[in-house]
């Protein structure tokens, strides 16, 4: 996982160095929201973008997200009360897991023109997405846990609100559609058909953040 990390990081170093020499990308947005996947239980994402503006209505550019959802399953199993007043409960922690996931994508917006304050953006984003989950059953003896990783292609569209508050920054407010299915064990039945394991993240999501630059 570290080494996978350490790639994508590489490369998003690679881009952000090499690529200002011809387009000038910049530092864009952050934004925090909402996502509900199929296949998984719903938590907060948060990403970030660089881009460059092609003319006054279009930018092009790169997004990293990163999903986080995690869980941990405790039950009180003593209390005792102390004649200072105290109450001291025991906790028995049984199950723990936390699903990440995180989609690098190459992205498009186009805003659409406005006058004022307030202005409309679409957008569209299509890259490769990586999903690690981690489980630790702590109620079997031994304690078990267990890890998986998956990959698979991914894009996004989403459409929003921009709202100007000072000369180069903004407030967003966007709703957007997620949709990839990713995969491992891939491998041949014994009928030599093409078998593998698949988790839908596709799913819906709500999300605000900061925006700087022109529009």
């Amino acid at each position: 996982m570290k080494k996978v990390i350490g790639i994508l990081l590489a490369g998003v170093m690679v881009v952000m160095i090499a690529e200002p020499a011809a387009a000038q990308l910049h530092f864009s947005a952050i934004k925090l929201g909402y996502l509900n996947p199929k296949d998984t239980k719903a938590g907060f994402i948060i990403g970030t973008e660089i881009s460059d503006y092609v003319d006054e209505s279009v930018s092009l550019g790169l997004s990293v997200n990163l999903f986080r959802k995690s869980f941990t399953a405790l039950t009180p199993v003593a209390q005792q009360d102390f004649p200072s007043g105290v109450r001291e409960t025991t906790i028995q922690k049984e199950l723990e897991f936390s699903t990440t996931f995180l989609p690098i994508m190459g992205q498009a917006t186009v805003n659409i023109p406005s006058s004022g304050n307030l202005g409309w953006y679409v957008g569209g984003g299509l890259g490769y997405e990586f999903l690690w989950n981690n489980e630790k059953n702590f109620t079997s003896q031994p304690t078990t846990s267990d890890r998986r990783f998956y990959k698979g292609f991914v894009w996004m569209l989403d459409a929003g609100l921009r709202y100007r508050v000072g000369s180069r920054s903004s407030l967003l407010f966007e709703a957007f559609y997620h949709n990839s299915a990713v995969k491992r064990n891939k491998t041949n039945s014994p009928a030599g058909l093409p078998v593998w394991s698949e988790v839908d993240l596709s799913g819906l999501g709500f999300r605000f953040g900061l925006g700087f630059g022109g529009w």
